[in-house]
């Protein structure tokens, strides 16, 4: 379910409750409208709590999905240095594009998952390590030879923080925390009472749809491998593979 069908849902659930709350709950309403004053106050409190944490952590997730962004770049970056750089001999040559290949395939349909696991092996990274020693054994300089395994060692650290980033997910307390304070605005908003019928509606409405888009912005960006607003694809992969094909 995308982010509009979840916000489409909310408004009908909330339009709903206040109609609900207006129309047969009218002594809980007229309760709250006793003291306008202590209700607001402790509203703005609860709203100030809610700002400072929905701030917090958006500028966090931003910061990872900026910085995930970068990473993809760098290791597609890496992979053409590699290919450029094994030049040496035709065999090592067609055997650079094999093996970013078979490590770009390996990305695409094993690791663009949150079940990716750190420091583990595979065909594709051991199709690297093959194609080092490789490098190494056949004639060239030293600072040539150098310089190969410094693009292999940074392709594998680059890989291990795209895992690391990408399959790192907020902490059930804080994102619980962040979501009762979401529906603590919400909620309360509705016991902020207007005797215009159609202004409580427009402020209450307003409050409740701004705090429900924060809350989905927060979700989707938590969840950056899933497609959405703030979706990581594995597209770029897609487009260098063909490149070198």
């Amino acid at each position: 379910m995308n982010y509009k069908t979840k916000f489409f849902l909310f408004l009908i659930f909330f339009l709903a409750i206040f109609l609900l709350l207006r129309l047969k709950g009218a002594v809980i309403y007229q309760a709250a409208a006793t003291d306008l004053g202590g209700i607001g106050w402790l509203f703005s409190t609860i709203g100030l709590i809610f700002s400072i944490l929905s701030g917090f952590l958006i500028q966090h997730l931003w910061d990872k999905w900026e910085r995930i962004q970068k990473i993809v770049l760098e290791e597609i970056h890496t992979l053409d240095h590699l290919i450029m750089f094994s030049t040496v001999t035709a065999d090592i040559r067609d055997r650079s594009k094999k093996v970013a290949a078979d490590y770009i395939d390996n990305v695409i349909n094993n690791e663009w998952t949150e079940q990716a696991k750190l420091l583990t092996t595979n065909e594709a990274i051991d199709g690297l390590r093959s194609l080092n020693a490789t490098f190494i054994t056949i004639s060239g300089s030293q600072q040539e030879k150098v310089a190969h395994a410094k693009l292999i060692n940074s392709l594998l650290y680059t890989r291990e923080r795209r895992i690391l980033l990408a399959t790192r997910r907020m902490p059930n307390i804080i994102k619980n925390t962040f979501l009762l304070s979401a529906v603590l605005v919400i909620g309360l908003s509705l016991l902020v009472a207007i005797n215009n019928i159609f202004l409580d509606l427009i402020f209450t409405l307003s409050i409740g749809s701004l705090v429900c888009a924060i809350y989905l912005i927060v979700d989707d960006m938590d969840n950056i491998l899933s497609p959405g607003a703030w979706h990581v694809s594995s597209k770029l992969y897609k487009e260098f593979l063909q490149k070198i094909q």
